[in-house]
């Protein structure tokens, strides 16, 4: 397989953070925080994001016989947040970018608190296992 040029790679991590910037730029952030403020939409929208589709995601997985790899690709999409094109379809639909943009901000928390939650809870597994195996070994 031939390896991809370093500049198409720089030039792709250069669309990402222009094109994750480009929408947030174009609503205000009253209209933000108003939307952020609308608990009923929220709640709805982290519900089907958060719920609704990895429970689809999983049984439509298991529903069609996949390669494992497929299948793991397909799961780790179903349980992403907001999939992949969200904030496109919200400008190309004319739907709400506003509730587009608030939800984004919401997974991106989201995921930063639950990614350190648990490298905090992986930090205590493992002192807690060198400790028990230090205690194991000055007792026996």
């Amino acid at each position: 397989m031939e390896e991809i040029p370093e500049y198409i790679n720089l030039l792709s991590y250069l669309f990402i953070v222009v094109y994750m910037l480009s929408v947030p730029l174009e609503t205000r952030s009253g209209e933000i925080l108003q939307t952020l403020g609308n608990l009923n939409l929220m709640g709805r929208a982290l519900l089907a994001n958060f719920v609704i589709i990895p429970i689809l995601g999983i049984l439509i997985a298991r529903f069609f016989d996949l390669p494992a790899d497929i299948r793991t690709g397909f799961l780790l999409l179903a349980i992403a947040p907001g999939g992949l094109l969200a904030l496109q379809f919200a400008r190309v639909s004319k739907g709400n970018r506003v509730l587009a943009v608030a939800l984004l901000f919401v997974f991106e928390k989201s995921i930063c608190l639950g990614v350190s939650g648990l490298s905090r809870h992986e930090r205590y597994k493992r002192k807690s296992a060198e400790k028990s195996e230090r205690f194991g070994t000055r007792s026996g």
